[in-house]
């Protein structure tokens, strides 16, 4: 049962990181067919990404996977 366990976890830590590189690559897209852009928004996105890096080091997925 720990084996189905450890899978179940690996592939919902693959899938999140896939998913925070499209959030990435799509808000790119977005961002590089505006002429200006707008201090606000990028501090928005920056706040975002340290908030997901933190949650994933400080309770995320590694910490899961160490226990199994």
């Amino acid at each position: 049962m720990g084996g189905e366990n450890r899978a179940f976890i690996l592939i919902l830590s693959t899938c999140g990181e896939i998913g925070v590189n499209l959030y990435v690559m799509i808000t790119g897209y977005y961002m590089i067919e505006k002429d200006t852009i707008k201090i606000s928004k990028l501090l928005a996105i920056w706040l975002q990404m340290i908030t997901y890096v933190s949650v994933k080091f400080k309770g995320g997925t590694n910490k899961l996977l160490s226990n199994i």
